[in-house]
């Protein structure tokens, strides 16, 4: 499975909720499957980003660790805040690290991660090395 296929995982905090839609939207429209937890899930149905609702590691299985366990999650964009949600953080930073899957924690590092993956979909990307992008800047 390339890193452009598969499923993300989204949990973000409440007030993140319609900014990673937008970024939610673009994975989907990547072909890109989309799980996330209750609250996460709930916005994204709602905002029309079918999401696959899944538990919270504290709520048991099925979970991201059982999605990364089997080698299905290619991504995770997560934004804890709470006590409990810092250490479910933690174990999810700690699998993905051994399962070596990008973890992304802010919207912003969202929202071009996915233009950069519809974009690589689309077979619109290049790719420089950052000296040519400085020459660019300085010779234009």
């Amino acid at each position: 499975m390339s890193a452009l296929e598969g499923v993300v995982f989204i949990s973000v905090r409440d007030e993140d909720n319609a900014a990673v839609a937008v970024a939610a939207n673009k994975l989907m429209e990547a072909g890109l499957k989309i799980i996330a937890t209750d609250n996460t899930a709930e916005y994204l149905k709602k905002s029309g980003i079918p999401a696959e609702r899944i538990n919270k590691i504290y709520n048991g299985s099925p979970n991201v660790l059982d999605f990364m366990k089997r080698g299905e999650v290619r991504l995770i964009i997560n934004t804890p805040t709470t006590k409990q949600h810092v250490k479910d953080g933690y174990q999810i930073r700690r699998s993905a690290v051994d399962y070596h899957v990008p973890y992304i924690t802010t919207v912003q590092a969202a929202q071009a991660a996915a233009d950069a993956i519809l974009m690589a979909k689309k077979g619109q990307i290049t790719i420089k090395a950052l000296d040519e992008y400085h020459d660019e800047v300085i010779y234009a």
